[in-house]
């Protein structure tokens, strides 16, 4: 089932959430007795959509599958549990860094679940980037990561361009909003600069 949904996910990682919807239909046909629910996030850099898909088994357990598409964008691969809240986050990362438990039994022991996902570095936290492979990360709030693999950019065209517009976009954001407009037309008065 797992290589199929994933063959969903990548297939599906250009289509508009109405069409990405109905290619889960074979997946649905196949595995009845799963459910399976897709939840997108649109991107602000270039407002593509990044697709995860939440497998929800017989025996009532979820599985979160993620497909993160070569955009040149740097992406990391990790195992993510979220606890209940923060101080429940800080005794478990404690306890894996002491020894005491291992990062999967973290889950099993808080009942929490293990998200396989993959994250964009304007998504998460840094030390997630500079981690290697198995390294437990963490908390960063009630959440720890364990890093499977780290996807380093790469600057094609298509990336260059990305980053050119943001860039741009932050330069004339600043220069207007560090700009002053005077009005002197007609009976008009003058305008006020208005306050940050």
């Amino acid at each position: 089932m797992l290589t199929q949904a994933t063959a969903v996910l990548q297939e599906i990682a250009e289509l508009d959430p109405g069409e990405a919807r109905e290619r889960l239909r074979g997946l649905r046909e196949a595995y009845p007795d799963h459910r399976f629910r897709l939840v997108w996030q649109r991107e602000a850099h270039d407002a593509s959509l990044h697709y995860d898909l939440l497998i929800t088994r017989p025996d009532r357990s979820t599985l979160s599958l993620s497909h993160c598409p070569d955009r040149g964008l740097p992406c990391a691969r990790v195992v993510r549990l979220d606890f209940p809240d923060e101080a429940t986050a800080r005794t478990a990362a404690n306890a894996h860094r002491h020894a005491e438990v291992g990062f999967y039994e973290l889950a099993e022991r808080e009942g929490v679940e293990a998200a396989f996902t993959e994250v964009r570095r304007a998504d998460a936290p840094a030390e997630i980037f500079d981690a290697r492979p198995g390294t437990v990360a963490g908390p960063f709030g009630v959440t720890l990561f364990k890093v499977i693999e780290v996807k380093a950019a790469t600057l094609d065209e298509e990336t260059r361009k990305a980053v050119q517009k943001t860039l741009f976009d932050e330069w004339i954001e600043e220069r207007r909003s560090a700009s002053k407009v005077e009005w002197f037309w007609g009976s008009a008065s003058r305008t006020a600069r208005p306050s940050p």
